[in-house]
C-alpha cells in the first residue's frame, strides 16, 4: 500500500515537473517569438523611416497631429504634436518651393480630404521642396466612423529627386526621339518628292530622245546628238541612284576604306581635265593652286574624288557666268609620323547660302530651293555625303557663306605617306597587265533578265567572245557539269535569280570534283552594289564583283585578269 502510494507520488512529481518544464519552455518560446516580432517591427519601422522624410498621424475630428517619424528641418518644424492646420501652413510656407506653395495648400486642405480620397486609400502630389528638390506627398486613409466618414489619416513625404531626374531624362529622350522621328518623316517626304521630280526629268529626256531617234534614224548628226543627250541623262540617273546608295552605306556603317597608292598630281590632272573646259563653258574663271611636299600617298581614291568632284560641281552650278571658282590644296603640319595632313579649300563667289539653311546644309535631302526654282537637279544628298565621307576618312569640314557673295568649304584630311614599295607596285602591275585577245574564248553568262542578257551578250560578242546563257543558278550548274573541263573560261554570275541564286550556284560549282570546272573564274555581275555584297561574293567563292549598270571598261579589265 505504502509502495503504491510512493510510486504514485513519484509519478505525480514527474508529471508536475514535466508540466512545469514544458510551461517554462513555452514561456521561453513565447518570449523569443515576441522578441523576434518586436525586432521585425523595428526593422520595418526603420525601413519605412529610410523611405519617408516625415510621417504624421492626423486626427481629422480634433484637427491635431502626432509625429510618428521626421528628420532634420522637418522634425524641427513639426515637433511631436500640435494643431494640424498650423503645421500645414508652416510646412507650405517654409518647406515647399514658392512655385508649388498654392498646389500644396490645396493638397493638404483637410476639409476636402475625405471627398478627394473617396473610395481610394491613397492620394499623392509631387512638389519641389525648398532644400530637397523633388518630393512626393501622400495622404493615406486611416479610420472611418459608422457613417463611413474619414476620422483620421496619415500624412507622409519622401524625396524623389533621383526618380524625377530619371523621368525627366526619359522624357527628354522621348522628346528627342519624337523630334528625330518627325525630322525623319520630313526627310522621307522630301526624299520622295525630290526623287520623283529629279528622276522623272532625265527619264523624260531618255524617252523623248529615244522617240526622236526612231523618227530621225537616217540623220547622222541628229542621231549622235540624241545619243549623247541620252547618255548624259543616264549619267544623271546613275548619279542620283549612287548618291542614295552611298548615303545608305554610310549611315548603315556598311562602307569600308579601300586604300591604294595615289599620286596627288594625277588628281590635279583629273581636276583640270574634268572642270577646266566645263568652267570655261559656264563662263567661269577656274583658279587651281597647290602647295604640297608629299605627293605620293595611300588613300581611298574613289571616296576622295567623290568629295571634291561634288564640291566643285556645286560651286560651278551655283556661280553665275563671270564668276570665279577656286580650288586649293595645301599640306599642313602633321604630328603623326608617316601621316601627311592636307587642307583643301573650295571657294566661289556665287549665289551663297542663307544663314538659316547653312545650319542644315549637311542634313539628308536638304535643299534650299527645289530643282524647279534653282534649275539644279539633285536629291539634296550631296553635302550630306560629303560630310559623312570626310568624317569617315578622319577629316573635318567647315562652311562659310554669305548670300550674294559666295561660299567657302574648308576640309582637312589625313593620309598615309606612300613608301617606295607602294609607289613601285602599280608600275609593275601596269607592265604585267596587257589586254589579251578574247577571240574564241567561251563565257557562260548567268542572267535571268532578258534585256540585261541581250546587252551583255552583244558587248561580249563584239569583243570576239563566244557566249552561252543560263537563266538561273540551277541551269548554270547543269551546263557547267555537262560541259568538258575548261570549256568555259569564265562565268559572269548574276546574284538575285529565281530557283537558285548566284551565291548558291557558286558554292555548288566550287564543290565539283573536276578542278577544271570547280576552279573556273566566277565574276559577280549584279545590281547588289554595297561593299558587303562584294564581301558576300568573295565569301561564296567568286573571284571578282562588278556592279550594274556595267562599266564596259571595268568589265573587260576584269576579264583580262581572269580569262
Amino acid at each position: 500500500m505504502l509502495e503504491a502510494l510512493a510510486i504514485s507520488l513519484v509519478i505525480l512529481c514527474i508529471v508536475e515537473f514535466t508540466i512545469l518544464t514544458r510551461s517554462a519552455r513555452a514561456r521561453e518560446r513565447a518570449n523569443t517569438d515576441q522578441k523576434k516580432a518586436q525586432e521585425e517591427k523595428y526593422r520595418l519601422v526603420q525601413s519605412v523611416n529610410k523611405i519617408y522624410s516625415a510621417c504624421v498621424y492626423v486626427d481629422l475630428v480634433r484637427k491635431t497631429y502626432s509625429t510618428l517619424h521626421s528628420i532634420g528641418a522637418i522634425h524641427d518644424l513639426l515637433g511631436d504634436s500640435g494643431s494640424a492646420e498650423d503645421a500645414i501652413h508652416k510646412f507650405c510656407d517654409l518647406m515647399v518651393a514658392p512655385e508649388f506653395a498654392e498646389t500644396m495648400r490645396s493638397f493638404v486642405e483637410l476639409s476636402s480630404l475625405d471627398e478627394r480620397l473617396g473610395d481610394r486609400d491613397v492620394v499623392t502630389c509631387d512638389f519641389k521642396g525648398r532644400f530637397s528638390g523633388w518630393c512626393e506627398a501622400y495622404f493615406i486613409a486611416g479610420n472611418r466612423d459608422t457613417y463611413g466618414k474619414l476620422t483620421s489619416a496619415f500624412f507622409a513625404t519622401r524625396v524623389i529627386r533621383e526618380e524625377k531626374e530619371r523621368e525627366e531624362a526619359q522624357n527628354k529622350n522621348l522628346a528627342a526621339a519624337l523630334t528625330a522621328a518627325k525630322s525623319a518623316n520630313r526627310a522621307k517626304s522630301a526624299f520622295l518628292f525630290n526623287m520623283s521630280h529629279d528622276i522623272r526629268t532625265p527619264m523624260n529626256a531618255i524617252m523623248g530622245f529615244t522617240e526622236l531617234l526612231e523618227k530621225n534614224a537616217c540623220e547622222r548628226d541628229k542621231v549622235l546628238d540624241y545619243v549623247q543627250k541620252i547618255k548624259d541623262s543616264n549619267t544623271t540617273l546613275i548619279t542620283l541612284l549612287n548618291n542614295v546608295l552611298e548615303m545608305a552605306r554610310l549611315e548603315g556603317g556598311r562602307t569600308i576604306v579601300e586604300e591604294e597608292y595615289w599620286d596627288i598630281r594625277l588628281f590635279n590632272e583629273t581636276i583640270n581635265t574634268v572642270f577646266a573646259d566645263s568652267m570655261k563653258k559656264h563662263g567661269l574663271q577656274f583658279l587651281y593652286t597647290t602647295n604640297i611636299s608629299h605627293h605620293h600617298i595611300l588613300c581611298d581614291t574613289a571616296k576622295v574624288q567623290k568629295i571634291f568632284l561634288n564640291l566643285l560641281s556645286n560651286a560651278m552650278k551655283f556661280t553665275s557666268p563671270g564668276g570665279v571658282v577656286k580650288f586649293d590644296i595645301t599640306e599642313i603640319p602633321s604630328l603623326k609620323e608617316g601621316i601627311a595632313n592636307y587642307r583643301i579649300v573650295v571657294e566661289d563667289n556665287g549665289i551663297g547660302i542663307s544663314e538659316d539653311f547653312i545650319k542644315n546644309i549637311f542634313e539628308n535631302f536638304s535643299k534650299e530651293r527645289s530643282s524647279t526654282e534653282s534649275g539644279v537637279e539633285g536629291l539634296g544628298l550631296g553635302m550630306a555625303i560629303v560630310k559623312n565621307l570626310v568624317e569617315f576618312l578622319g577629316g573635318t569640314i567647315a562652311v562659310e557663306s554669305t548670300v550674294g557673295k559666295g561660299t567657302k568649304f574648308t576640309i582637312t584630311l589625313p593620309f598615309k605617306i606612300a613608301t617606295q614599295e607602294d609607289i613601285e607596285a602599280p608600275q609593275r602591275e601596269a607592265k604585267e597587265l596587257q589586254f589579251k585577245d578574247f577571240s574564241g574564248k567561251r563565257i557562260l553568262l548567268v542572267e535571268d533578265n532578258e534585256l540585261n542578257a541581250e546587252i551583255a551578250m552583244a558587248l561580249l560578242k563584239e569583243a570576239g567572245i563566244a557566249v552561252d546563257r543560263a537563266e538561273n543558278g540551277r541551269e548554270c550548274c547543269k551546263m557547267v557539269e555537262a560541259a568538258e573541263g575548261g570549256y568555259y573560261k569564265a562565268i559572269l554570275m548574276d546574284i538575285q535569280m529565281p530557283i537558285m541564286n548566284g551565291y548558291e550556284a557558286t558554292r555548288e560549282i566550287r564543290a565539283m570534283g573536276d578542278p577544271r570546272k570547280s576552279e573556273v573564274p566566277i565574276i559577280a555581275m549584279t545590281a547588289n552594289a554595297f561593299d558587303e555584297d562584294k564581301c558576300n561574293a568573295l565569301i561564296a567563292g567568286m573571284n571578282a564583283h562588278l556592279a550594274k549598270p556595267i562599266d564596259v571598261g571595268e568589265l573587260f579589265k576584269t576579264l583580262n585578269r581572269f580569262v
